[in-house]
């Protein structure tokens, strides 16, 4: 072995190469979630041009329209399975970089006060859990009446007869007032 071989080999088992490593894997899952993010938005802003909702509801249309339902529901589907991705993979990042460091129970008391205890961020963990899981509820675009008042419709009864829904997500489902 010569010298730039044991270098490089000292190198690639150094601690911040390891850590390096690890910021880059994070850096990929981040850059997935952003993505669904952005393909998601852009689908729905999309949408609500008055040109391109009024064209998808033409009744010979059909079929493009419910082309642009399926659309929504896969991107809206890999949102949040990278949504949970992200989350577990920063989860796994955080407790490696810092075992045994008083910031580590600083984290998880802010993720517990943040997320923990919120029943709109639990809903969507479960949500994510029941697409994963269960199966991928039908999401239908409504025909805007006004202008700019477009919204995507789930059935809220067909998901409160899931029984894996945690306390904080039943709860939310069940103060929708639907």
């Amino acid at each position: 072995m010569d010298e730039i071989d044991k270098i490089r080999k000292k190198i690639h088992e150094s601690e911040g190469y390891k850590i390096r490593a690890k910021i880059d894997i994070l850096n990929i899952s981040f850059y997935v979630f952003k993505k669904n993010h952005t393909e998601l938005n852009s689908a729905i802003l999309t949408y609500r041009l008055p040109q391109v909702y009024i064209k998808l509801w033409d009744i010979r249309n059909r079929k493009k329209l419910y082309q642009f339902q399926k659309e929504i529901i896969r991107l809206f589907h890999n949102f949040l399975s990278s949504s949970g991705s992200l989350i577990d993979h920063t989860r796994i990042f955080i407790r490696e970089l810092y075992e045994n460091t008083d910031f580590l129970e600083e984290y998880r008391n802010e993720i517990k006060k943040e997320f923990e205890d919120s029943t709109l961020a639990q809903f969507i963990k479960d949500l994510r859990n029941y697409i994963l899981h269960k199966g991928i509820p039908l999401i239908k675009p409504n025909l805007p009446l006004e202008q700019n008042k477009v919204f995507f419709l789930i059935s809220v009864y067909k998901l409160q007869k899931w029984d894996k829904w945690s306390k904080k997500s039943r709860e939310y489902l069940n103060n929708l007032g639907i």
